[in-house]
């Protein structure tokens, strides 16, 4: 490693002869990377082996989570069919006491449903009509 870094000095001192405050700046900037390097590794023997399991880590459950992702053709289908059928409107007895429970719930996924009533304003939340130029509610 030295070597590699004294060579480099070398071709820099000849490149930049009349410099002088530069080529003493940029060894005392190589130099004191080295001593850091050093000081760290005999501190903290076990760095890199941390680094190359948090590494490996990382890389894994990003695969897993790309994989885990896509949905099967028969799960489009189904949100498709569900997403198409007709707003059912909720009575004012059924906002109360919803339609879908347990054993209908699959019915429920996904279709579209409203809602009517008071509004309680200090639950509201607000949710913008359109964000980047994509509108987000039809109203």
């Amino acid at each position: 490693m030295s070597g590699l870094i004294s060579s480099y000095l070398k071709r820099f001192e000849e490149v930049d002869e009349n410099h002088s405050f530069r080529r003493k700046y940029f060894h005392f900037n190589i130099s004191r990377f080295i001593n850091r390097t050093n000081v760290f590794q005999k501190t903290h023997p076990k760095a890199p082996w941390a680094i190359l399991a948090f590494s490996g880590i990382f890389l894994w459950k990003f695969f897993e989570a790309s994989r885990g992702t896509s949905l099967s053709e028969e799960e489009i289908q189904f949100r498709k069919q569900q997403l198409v059928q007709p707003i059912y409107e909720l009575s004012s007895d059924e906002s109360v006491d919803f339609p879908w429970n347990e054993q209908n719930l699959k019915d429920w996924l996904y279709r579209p449903v409203k809602i009517s009533g008071r509004p309680i304003h200090a639950k509201a939340k607000l949710i913008p009509r359109n964000k980047y130029g994509y509108k987000l509610i039809k109203f």
